[in-house]
């Protein structure tokens, strides 16, 4: 792998485990950081996911503008908190593959801040061509989302996943919910394991060709852990 590309990688890590303020504005907070390239996944068939808030600030947005409309654009919304304070979001709305340059205004009076970024927007496709979790299989819900839901088969399973052409897993993630604590940790792809509701198993999954991580959820239900300790 390039060092652009281990460049991408790390990039794609950082957005996807590493979300945090990262502007010094008083009352502003930023979900992304705004001085570097960030990636998303466009799901469509699943319309509700293409809008991402990546701001909340007591500040008035202005000049919201993209160079591919086609591909994102920013959208902003007023709200008022419980104080009767006034505040406004700021998201990105993704609307089909490729990368645009996105810029806005930030104004409280005469002070006035000007942010731009990048944004890389990906088409999402399934990453897994099969996930069996015992004598299950599960790679069809994912057809159209990267979070699914599920029964649990309450009771040791084997789990193996194995990636579509294009795609590679990275790390399986288990949080384990056993009432009183929960707990995640890593597991090997083919391991047998016990899985109850309440537990959700987690992907993180390479899209080769944009060099995007993307972190696949699927949730347990049925019934819960019954054991004191884990």
């Amino acid at each position: 792998m390039t060092r652009r590309n281990v460049l991408h990688v790390l990039a794609g890590l950082c957005f996807v485990f590493c979300l945090r303020p990262v502007t010094a504005l008083a009352n502003t907070t930023a979900n992304i950081d705004l001085n570097a390239e960030v990636g998303y996944f466009y799901y469509p068939k699943a319309p509700d996911r293409n809008s991402q808030v990546i701001l909340t600030t007591d500040r008035q947005l202005k000049k919201l503008r993209s160079d591919h409309p086609e591909t994102a654009v920013l959208e902003k919304k007023a709200w008022v908190n419980d104080y009767g304070n006034p505040y406004n979001d700021l998201s990105i709305r993704l609307k089909g593959p490729g990368v645009s340059r996105l810029s806005f205004r930030m104004a409280k009076g005469k002070n006035v801040k000007s942010r731009a970024f990048s944004v890389q927007v990906v088409k999402y496709t399934n990453p897994f061509r099969s996930i069996r979790i015992g004598e299950k299989e599960w790679a069809h819900l994912f057809r159209n989302d990267s979070a699914a839901k599920t029964e649990a088969p309450n009771g040791e399973a084997k789990i193996d996943l194995q990636c579509n052409k294009g795609w590679k897993l990275i790390r399986l993630d288990f949080y384990k919910d056993y009432g009183d604590e929960a707990y995640h940790r890593l597991i090997q792809n083919g391991a047998v394991d016990d899985i109850y509701g309440y537990d959700t198993l987690y992907a993180c999954v390479l899209h080769e060709k944009s060099h995007r991580l993307l972190r696949a959820s699927l949730s347990f239900y049925g019934e819960p852990r019954f054991d004191d300790e884990p």
